[in-house]
């Protein structure tokens, strides 16, 4: 009887982590596909990386859908450095013109 109820326990414990698993990588897409993300944003992303390496043998398929989002933050976060430096020229070259302007 005792053995029975441990093995149920431990059967309860593992649809636990396989529903904390699937609300963790919920929540890691909400976060990668935020337009602006911040390094905490990247942080977590490693975290979650590095979670999903815990329980690689345990699940493929969302140490797979990991990798994908890893990345994926990695895309961003590129491309929104770009987007500011740009910006940040921009602005730059407009004050330099407007300035130049008012000395003729």
């Amino acid at each position: 009887m005792a053995t029975k109820i441990k093995k149920n326990y431990l059967k309860v414990q593992g649809q636990n982590i396989n529903i904390i698993i699937i609300l963790i990588n919920q929540i890691i897409q909400k976060k990668c596909t935020i337009k602006f993300l911040n390094w905490l944003n990247i942080e977590r992303g490693y975290y979650y990386h590095y979670y999903c390496h815990y329980y690689h043998y345990y699940c493929h398929y969302y140490h797979y859908y990991c990798y994908y989002y890893h990345y994926y933050c990695y895309y961003y976060y590129c491309y929104y450095i770009v987007i500011i430096t740009i910006v940040i020229i921009f602005f730059f070259f407009f004050h330099l013109l407007f300035s130049m302007n008012k000395l003729f």
